[in-house]
């Protein structure tokens, strides 16, 4: 203020860029928008202009204002562009093609991203590739190429080595360990994870610790510890409302909205979803969008409220179809397929479970694999009794994983009256419960032993 009224204009671009620093590493993130505004009044004819720009768009990202952020990232370009610093345009089409990479819009990210990586090799600068190197894995990823994703991410990992960047190492180890959960090693998964995380505590990068810690917490879950998983969830949300980062937010919502699912406390989780799919909305992250309604949809479903519970699978696959997030629609496909044989829909449950499990088997994901094989067999027992329980039951010899083992004889049970099915489903879920506080465990084991 006084550096203003003295009209030192050196000083006071000084004090308000570091103004605008203090009060951004804090968290302050209007207050740092505020100053960073003021600062480019005094930034007219300088490249340092459309450098701030960038900053004021990237705090825009983590408040949730996308439109208002793309905005201003195309305005700091064209600025850029006229001063002709390269390195800043590649930042900048990166920062672009990431927003749209969030949004599901990857046909244009792509074309940014081989923008700047021209950019980048043409002034060997490492440290633009190891990100974009990230990002164009996550294009992958979400676009179900698990292992072109992994090939990016590890390459990037080796960027980070080379130039020492120990947040690229950070980052790299997180999506790596992200493609392990998704081919069911949870074992590497958390490796990778306490890997991440253990970098960035010390980086004291707070956002992505908050997403490290979610997905350890992910592993907890998955694994049956719902203790240790809350506690994860629960830090990750309370970083990402002390940050402001409305993305970090949804995340955090959903998995704790997912894990109160499973404990049986529908309010609770619905509380949490809706909650959170009205954030994902409001920023526009579709791949967010779709998993809320499947996982809202489940919601009603459990409470057979099925034609709610429908125009949610049918809304979340319309999107993931229109912007080919193959990676969530298997999943969704899924969803919609159960709920249609609940309500004797045979035919059209068959037919979307086909389609079902052909993606779950091009991407390999055992654990969705197993559920389309074991809805296939119950809609073939509704077409054909002794059809249906031949596969269920060639279905169970080929079955290693317990928690299937369990699901397998308990409705082979169902269909059969045998009492062994029903003897092994009772020991098998009674140890399954004990381990994890599942409400679908709970419900099977009382209906096994009325």
């Amino acid at each position: 203020y006084h550096y203003e009224n003295a009209e030192m204009k050196e000083k006071t671009i000084e004090y308000l860029e570091k103004a605008g620093d203090y009060a951004l590493k804090n968290y302050k993130n209007n207050k740092s928008i505020y100053f960073y505004n003021k600062l480019l009044k005094y930034l007219n004819n300088t490249v340092d202009k459309p450098r701030v720009m960038k900053k004021i768009a990237e705090i825009y990202i983590t408040l949730g204002e996308w439109k208002k952020a793309e905005g201003i990232y195309k305005r700091a370009l064209n600025s850029a562009k006229r001063f002709n610093d390269k390195i800043l345009i590649a930042d900048i089409k990166s920062k672009i093609g990431e927003l749209y990479v969030d949004q599901g819009y990857f046909d244009k990210a792509i074309d940014l991203f081989k923008d700047a990586i021209r950019i980048y090799k043409k002034n060997n600068c490492l440290e633009g590739l190891a990100n974009i190197n990230i990002l164009s894995g996550d294009i992958c990823f979400d676009m179900a190429e698990h292992r072109k994703a992994k090939k990016y991410y590890e390459k990037a990992l080796r960027i980070g080595k080379e130039i020492l960047d120990y947040k690229y190492i950070a980052i790299s180890n997180d999506r790596i360990g992200t493609f392990y959960y998704y081919q069911n090693n949870t074992t590497k998964a958390m490796k990778h994870y306490l890997k991440s995380l253990k970098i960035l505590k010390i980086l004291k990068k707070r956002n992505s610790i908050g997403v490290s810690i979610g997905n350890i917490g992910i592993i907890h879950h998955e694994i049956g510890d719902y203790v240790k998983a809350m506690k994860c969830y629960e830090e990750q949300l309370n970083l990402a409302e002390e940050m402001g980062n409305k993305l970090c937010i949804i995340v955090a919502l959903g998995n704790l909205g997912e894990l109160y699912g499973d404990q049986g406390k529908y309010q609770k989780c619905l509380e949490y979803l809706e909650k959170g799919f009205t954030i994902a909305k409001e920023i526009d992250a579709k791949k967010d969008i779709t998993n809320f309604m499947d996982n809202i949809g489940n919601v009603y479903e459990n409470r057979k409220e099925y034609v709610i519970a429908e125009n949610y699978y049918n809304n979340a696959i319309r999107i993931d179809e229109e912007f080919k997030q193959i990676n969530y629609l298997c999943a969704h496909l899924f969803s919609k397929a159960n709920l249609l044989l609940k309500i004797n829909n045979i035919e059209e449950s068959e037919r979307i479970n086909i389609k079902a499990l052909k993606l779950a088997k091009s991407l390999k994901r055992e654990n969705t694999i197993f559920s389309c094989k074991e809805l296939k067999g119950k809609i073939l027992y509704e077409k054909s009794k002794i059809k249906g329980i031949n596969f269920l039951e060639n279905l169970l010899r080929s079955t290693k994983n317990n928690t299937n083992i369990a699901l397998l004889n308990y409705e082979l049970y169902k269909r059969t009256n045998n009492k062994e099915y029903k003897h092994y489903a009772i020991k098998l879920y009674t140890r399954l419960y004990k381990n994890t506080p599942n409400i679908r465990y709970e419900e099977i084991l009382n209906e096994l032993k009325k």
